[in-house]
């Protein structure tokens, strides 16, 4: 009756016919209880006599969103076209995401199409405490289930899955196995007949099994989460705070699990408005334990997995769950195989498939190339067991080598990057040094790539109670400080050369106070705190000069003339940069010498003397050619534009703007990029160019503006509307920059013409 019916559905929909007059007859023959029929019915098994089973539990009535997996759901095992089903489909993922409240809601909505059976079992695979079932116990089931008495079920596998295929030929039966700890709990229900689906939720990837189709489930969006949330506390709280309601399914991970956990406190504590909830799990030391509440817990959840590793006697699991722990010892935003092997100390081809390993159990996931990460209730989990599972020197052990790692590979790295800038000495015990920074290029690409690994590394190590930890921190500190500078990541390089000298100072180790000094300086003079800047410049000097490192006071007489010009005090700035070039000579340093040549003619430049502006950048421009000094190239070409478009030859400035930029470009110092921007803009708008003229000046707009550089976005902005002044245009041209000193900009722009170095100089130190 139900094959007649879905056939004439069928027919009625896809083709606009009746059922044949064959067809018609049998379905006749069915309602008058033909008993020829019964004569004619295959004698088999004396299953199904019974009114078919339907053992799902309860459907879920706070179950929300998922729409895009449902129709894949229903693809798969009601194809549209009427075909067979999909033998066998797995809902995977992470702990708590939903998996098995999925597989019942699809499982309901679904029950039409499987009239002659709808079975289920938890197999907990993933039940803290309990055992997994059996697969022999799992078919024993459902063979009682389908009618089949005790007696007549085999006690081995394999007979016993036979018996199972023979009650279900013919037959339509969905069988959901939910919880399934692995492939191996469920490969005896892979070769059910056609007809009957099974639909798998598990942790781990099923893809070995034959015939399986997998659905990845992922965290919920950010309304569903608030609508689940919505529904089982009130919509009436969550109405009255949106920006609460966002701020905590987002500390829950938006995991359906760790949702419904919060939901259950909140509505035992009518009185609690949000904030307190998210002010208790904001706490990331107890968020795990906050998210408990009776038999529900994301802490017992991951747990069945980590320990399912753990306990495992597969030598591979047991290294994976020994990964597990040591990554929670390190708080990276991600991980590469090098990193898990240095961690691991194991060959790397062996750590990769343990990182595999962990992904297909859900406890990581691939973040990028080669890259692995743990959400973040996992990381924090992570964390605890490591602390629980390792031992203190372990922990010391392991730390030691990955931050051995990334110190020795960091030097490595920012030394190729440039060669020329110098880097405090920070012995490195032995580690293994990544191969790929092979050369600038590549160098500068692992910085970027590692950068929030590597301040976290060296922000964990800066506050350790080991003081060679926190010695190798503070080198982690130094060898970053030009690449942050360089990529004006402005904010990091500030928090960093803080935190070293916080920890140089607790340490009490002055030569390191010193160094540290220097960083933050440079932090501050990167910002444009000029005065801030001068300060710790000063207090550096008297400490090198006590100590006796006679480059380092001759660096930090260099970096005060810099401050100080560029805080309008040229002519203090002038006598440092002239201190500073008597002390390179003094003790043979090439590099400080071209920096103070370079600094003169700058403040010679500001002061109006072009002759002797010229002459300190032609020896210095020397020098840097015979070094291939790509940063002092860039910087001193870019002075040569200048000292050109101050003397009205803007055609000549631009060659010196256009080979500045390249060589900023190769340097990779993008900091220096908007600026010569800025001054190629206003060489083609002089020249009459004026279609370049815009196009470098948008550029540097957009530059200034990604880098968070005012300073030259309020300069590229003016000049683009000079340049669109010149063409006619009198629209509103937004500037994406507001600052209480354009006024200032201006007036001084207009004293001094074509030469803004006094303006932008005088200008910098602006917060």
């Amino acid at each position: 009756m139900a094959v007649y019916r879905d056939i004439r559905r069928v027919l009625k929909e896809e083709l606009g016919i009746d059922p044949s007059e064959s067809l018609q007859r049998c379905h006749e023959r069915i309602l008058h209880a033909d008993s020829d029929l019964e004569a004619a019915k295959p004698r088999r098994a004396k299953a199904l006599a019974a009114p078919p089973p339907r053992q799902l539990p309860r459907d879920v009535t706070t179950f929300v969103g998922r729409s895009a997996e449902l129709v894949q759901l229903r693809a798969l095992l009601a194809p549209w076209d009427g075909g067979p089903a999909q033998p066998i489909v797995a809902i995977i993922g992470r702990a708590g995401v939903g998996k098995s409240a999925m597989a019942i809601h699809a499982s309901h909505s679904l029950h039409d199409h499987f009239p002659d059976a709808l079975l289920y079992a938890n197999l907990h695979g993933a039940t803290y405490g309990v055992r997994p079932l059996t697969p022999i116990e799992v078919i024993t089931r459902f063979l009682r289930a389908l009618g089949i008495a005790a007696d007549r079920i085999p006690h081995v596998e394999d007979e016993a899955a036979a018996l199972l295929r023979d009650c279900l030929v013919g037959r339509r039966a969905l069988i959901v196995l939910d919880n399934a700890a692995g492939p191996e709990q469920i490969r005896h229900l892979a070769r059910l007949p056609q007809g009957t689906a099974v639909l798998v939720t598990s942790r781990e990837i099923l893809s070995s099994v034959d015939d399986c189709a997998q659905i990845r489930l992922g965290a919920l969006t950010r309304s569903e989460a608030i609508t689940m949330m919505a529904k089982l506390v009130g919509a009436e709280r969550f109405a009255a705070d949106p920006p609460g309601a966002t701020k905590l399914v987002n500390l829950c991970d938006r995991l359906p699990l760790a949702l419904r956990v919060v939901s259950a406190r909140l509505a035992e504590r009518p009185g609690w408005a949000l904030d307190v909830m998210i002010e208790r799990l904001q706490d990331e030391r107890r968020r795990l334990a906050e998210l408990e509440a009776g038999d529900l817990g994301m802490y017992a959840s991951l747990n069945t997995s980590y320990e399912g590793l753990r306990f495992s006697d597969r030598p591979l699991d047991r290294e994976a769950a020994l990964v597990f722990v040591r990554l929670g010892l390190v708080n990276l935003n991600d991980v590469t195989p090098d990193v898990a092997s240095v961690l691991l100390n194991r060959p790397l081809d062996f750590t990769e498939r343990t990182l595999e390993r962990l992904m297909m159990a859900h406890l990581l996931e691939v973040s990028g190339d080669d890259r692995y990460r743990f959400h973040d209730l996992i990381r924090l989990f992570a964390r605890d067991r490591s602390r629980a599972a390792e031992s203190e020197r372990d922990q010391h052990i392991a730390f030691q080598r990955v931050l051995s790692y990334y110190l020795a590979t960091t030097q490595s790295a920012t030394r190729l990057m440039d060669p020329h800038r110098v880097q405090p000495p920070i012995p490195v015990p032995k580690a293994t040094v990544a191969p790929y920074p092979l050369s600038a290029a590549t160098a500068f690409e692992w910085l970027e790539q590692e950068r929030a690994n590597l301040l976290a590394i060296s922000q964990q190590a800066l506050i350790y109670e080991d003081e060679q930890i926190v010695r190798h921190g503070i080198g982690m500190a130094f060898a970053m400080s030009w690449y942050l500078y360089y990529a004006v990541h402005s904010a990091d390089l500030y928090t960093l050369s803080h935190l070293a000298l916080s920890a140089a100072r607790r340490i009490h180790d002055l030569r390191l106070e010193a160094d540290a000094l220097w960083q933050v300086s440079i932090s501050l003079e990167r910002q444009g705190f000029h005065v801030e800047a001068i300060k710790h410049q000063k207090e550096e000097l008297q400490i090198q000069r006590r100590l006796g490192n006679r480059f380092a006071e001759m660096r930090t007489l260099g970096n005060l003339a810099v401050s100080l010009h560029n805080s309008a005090f040229h002519d203090k700035a002038l006598t440092y940069a002239m201190r500073q070039l008597a002390l390179a000579r003094e003790i043979g340093s090439r590099v400080g010498e071209r920096h103070a040549l370079y600094t003169r003619g700058c403040i010679y430049l500001t002061l109006g003397d072009i002759d002797l502006a010229q002459r300190a950048q032609h020896q210095a421009l020397t020098m840097a050619d015979e070094a291939s000094d790509e940063g002092h190239l860039s910087a001193i070409r870019r002075e040569f534009g200048k000292i050109y478009l101050a003397t009205g030859r803007p055609a000549d400035a631009r060659a010196h703007f256009q080979a500045s930029l390249r060589h900023a470009r190769a340097a990779r110092t993008r900091f220096a990029e908007p600026e010569c921007l800025v001054f190629l803009a206003r060489c083609d708008r002089k020249i009459g160019e004026l279609d370049n003229a815009l196009e470098c000046a948008e550029e540097a707009l957009d530059l200034s503006n990604a880098m968070g550089d005012r300073k030259w976005a309020r300069q590229a902005a003016d000049e683009r509307a000079a340049i669109l002044g010149i063409r006619g245009s009198r629209a509103s041209i937004p500037t994406q920059c507001n600052s209480a000193s354009d006024s200032s900009y201006h007036a001084l722009s207009s004293l001094y013409g074509d030469n803004l170095s006094v303006a932008t100089k005088t200008l910098g130190s602006a917060p």
